[in-house]
């Protein structure tokens, strides 16, 4: 959006330029954009990239351009012993040119290492290739430090025309390092007289005296109880990907650094570092929604982490049980709220092509057959919209992207469940793309009213059906003309609310033929509260904030504008609470009235509690009940204290280069047809979960398949059901491992099945 300004430390903030500025994107760990001038506080200078590099003198209240338009700019500083000279650092990138997250075209950008020594009124290219980040010597401004190619620490007496390395004592490569390596560097950091740096797996180095080689600081780290924890024989995420480290000067010793997830620091130089996430957790919101029977139930879908649910209208959220990592959008069945959907991607990755149901409200979802839609290419049928059947919790409608046509994009019909579908697009425009295919983009495409009718729309038009034996038509709108960028369609009692990016809210009280505006302010998203269908809410487009109408969109009243990230925001009501997603802040709830504030607890579920058939399912008390068989190698079983999930696990140790052999735990089961869960993570060359099972005379009568681990120690969530076959006498669940490495697993759970995806 721009760059915006407080004076009232930081409660609330104005744009004083508008202009792009680069965020989640390449090299998003470099340096600084941003300078205060050393001669005079007021003077601001600020070099976002495209629209150039600008200039303030009273404080960022406004700018004066200072050229160098089109640069993908990684670092700009000023020197302190000479406030007329300026450094400027930028890459050669072709990168989309984005207003408002709608679109746009490509522009060329342009790269090269500039100086200026007039302020900025002229640029000298010093060379085609430029450093990631510079930083001046705390001891001698003369000489700048400077990060070349991400694998190399040089420095210049001469004001950046030649460099010298520097790079002594660092981990080094020849080759190109990704973002998490050890030899990768993208942070400088300076204290009254030594430097430090900070590579892509979390080593940091310092230089003290600043004259002498680095020295590697070793160091413990604390994180405290987060999903990204370290623990033996995982991937390391601490420091992972370190894009900064900062010294306080009050104090050398107490030093801060970012990474990929949080930000740490320390007090004693780096010996020992703390996680300091509390308040600023970084997690980006897909979509939250509203149990309209129980407002202290609240479902919300986040990108990267899965579905979760609050018990408690939105004070706190649980990790629902799944397999997917990303989950775009989620639907609560309005005649059954036990029975849920979600949307996410069939695998792990940052798209959505799968859809997946709950019948315990989002406590556990299982992964649909997806039988009968259009399969190929993940990156041509990806799904981003759904709703469900006011009547019939088992009628569910999805919109899938690509070509519009029988057996291809469009939407689609279940009627049992989400197991099986059918092409239901007749009459939308075929052999072009309907529906949405990123799953970073806007809101649901898809609306359906108690009555049956539904409403579908694109980025620039509307189709409705009164019924299902009806196709689809084009609605008529006037409004906007050829700026419009419609990014949520949502249906209440009686009324479909349309949002529109530009133009503003609209609503339509005949199944979506006609449209009246009842908002004229850009909208992004819109929810209507299921329970009291006169009270709606919009986030504002462009950052502006939220209303709320307590009278069917006839009048609009401002909310409170102190929450942060309020671009591309998620609604939801819980009873009198408005709860809200953010797009990298968590999620937010604001009370409506004075008593919306007090404790929320949701009704008492009238399920009941599965009894776990796998005795120390949990593993609490590993390695009881479980035996190890080697066939090469030595192979241990040990309890896990820290656990992948909750609590203790079990750890399975393979010793060997060519080991291989199994841990089994057997049970016995009533039940033909069993649901299979638990959280597993392996760093052996391979590895997996499987049920045996055998006869009255100890012979082998099925094998079946439950999951394989990845390689890399990252924790999986795995799901399956299966049916044992009606001979087998005894069952064992077994982890096979083969080659050298640590398997761990957790919280594993075997119930009888829920039906999720059958008819009865």
């Amino acid at each position: 959006q721009g760059i915006y300004r407080s004076t009232d430390g930081g409660r609330s903030w104005r744009i004083t330029l508008a202009c792009q500025v680069f965020g989640n994107g390449p090299r998003r760990a470099a340096g600084d954009i941003m300078q205060r001038s050393p001669r005079d506080p007021k003077t601001i200078f600020i070099a976002p990239g495209p629209e150039g590099v600008f200039v303030s003198h009273d404080g960022g209240d406004s700018w004066t351009s200072l050229g160098m338009k089109l640069h993908y700019v990684d670092d700009f500083k000023v020197d302190r012993a000479n406030p007329d000279r300026m450094f400027l650092c930028a890459v050669a990138r072709k990168m989309k040119h984005r207003t408002d997250w709608t679109g746009g075209g490509y522009r060329q950008l342009k790269g090269g290492f500039y100086r200026s020594d007039d302020s900025g009124k002229s640029w000298t290219k010093l060379a085609e290739e430029a450093p990631y980040e510079m930083l001046q010597s705390p001891v001698e401004a003369r000489r700048w430090y400077a990060i070349f190619g991400g694998t190399r620490i040089k420095y210049s007496d001469d004001c950046g025309v030649s460099w010298k390395d520097d790079s002594e004592g660092l981990s080094l490569t020849d080759k190109k390092p990704r973002s998490s390596w050890d030899t990768y560097y993208t942070s400088l950091g300076a204290g009254p007289d030594f430097l430090i740096t900070g590579s892509g797996a979390g080593s940091f180095y310092i230089k003290k005296p600043i004259d002498s080689p680095w020295k590697k600081t070793e160091s413990s780290k604390i994180q405290g109880k987060w999903y990204a924890r370290s623990a033996p024989g995982k991937w390391e995420h601490f420091g992972r990907a370190c894009s900064s480290v900062v010294v306080d000067w009050q104090n050398p010793a107490h030093w801060f650094f970012t990474d990929w997830y949080s930000l740490y620091q320390t007090w004693d130089y780096g010996k020992t570092w703390t996680l300091t996430i509390d308040g600023i957790e970084n997690t980006v919101i897909h979509t939250v929604v509203q149990d309209a029977r129980d407002p202290g139930i609240v479902l919300m879908g986040m990108a990267d982490n899965g579905c979760f649910r609050s018990t408690d209208g939105g004070t706190s959220f649980a990790q629902s049980k799944c397999s997917f990592d990303n989950c775009k959008a989620v639907a609560i069945a309005p005649s059954d709220s036990m029975r849920v959907y979600v949307l996410g991607p069939q695998k792990h990755g940052w798209y959505s092509n799968w859809l997946y149901a709950s019948a315990d409200g989002g406590k556990t979802f299982t992964s649909s057959p997806m039988e009968n839609t259009p399969r190929g290419d993940k990156s041509k049928y990806l799904i981003n919209s759904i709703c469900v059947d006011s009547a019939n919790s088992r009628q569910v409608y999805i919109g899938i992207s690509g070509e519009v046509g029988p057996g291809q994009g469009g939407v689609w019909k279940s009627t049992d469940g989400g197991k099986s579908w059918t092409w239901d697009s007749s009459g939308l425009p075929s052999g072009k793309g309907f529906f949405q295919d990123a799953i970073w983009g806007s809101g649901c495409q898809l609306a359906r009213s108690a009555d049956g009718a539904m409403v579908a729309v694109q980025n620039n038009a509307i189709y409705y059906r009164h019924s299902d034996d009806k196709p689809w038509k084009q609605a008529a709108f006037n409004g906007f003309g050829r700026d419009r960028h419609f990014t949520q369609v949502v249906a209440g009692p009686g009324a479909f609310y349309l949002a529109q990016a530009y133009g503003g809210l609209y609503k339509s009280v005949d199944t979506g033929k006609s449209w009246e505006k009842v908002l004229d302010k850009g909208v992004h998203s819109v929810t209507v509260d299921l329970a009291n269908p006169r009270r709606i809410a919009v986030a504002l487009n462009k950052a502006g904030g939220l209303m709320l109408s307590t009278d069917g969109g006839k009048s609009w009243s401002e909310l409170d504008k102190h929450i942060p990230q309020r671009n591309r925001m998620k609604l939801a009501f819980a009873g009198n609470r408005l709860v809200v997603g953010t797009p990298g802040n968590g999620v937010f709830f604001l009370p409506l009235d004075k008593d919306a504030g007090k404790p929320v607890q949701a009704k008492a579920s009238s399920l009941p509690v599965q009894q776990n058939i796998l005795s120390d399912g949990a593993c609490e008390n590993a390695p009881e009940g479980w035996y190890k068989w080697a066939r090469k190698g030595k192979l241990h079983l040990e309890k896990d204290p820290l656990g992948i999930h909750s609590g203790a696990g079990l750890k399975i140790i393979l010793e060997g280069e060519k080991g291989e052999g199994s841990a089994s735990h057997p049970f016995r089961s009533r039940q033909a047809r069993l649901s299979i869960s638990g959280y597993a993570s392996s760093t052996a060359g391979e590895a997996l979960v499987a049920v045996q099972c055998f006869n009255k005379a100890g012979k082998q009568v099925a094998w079946k398949h439950i999951a394989s681990l990845r390689k890399g120690g990252n924790v999986t969530f795995f799901q399956q059901r299966i049916e044992l076959p009606a001979k087998t006498a005894r069952t064992n669940l077994a982890v096979v491992v083969k080659g050298p490495g640590i398997v761990r697993v957790d919280e594993l759970h075997l119930n009888p099945a829920e039906d999720v995806f059958d008819e009865n």
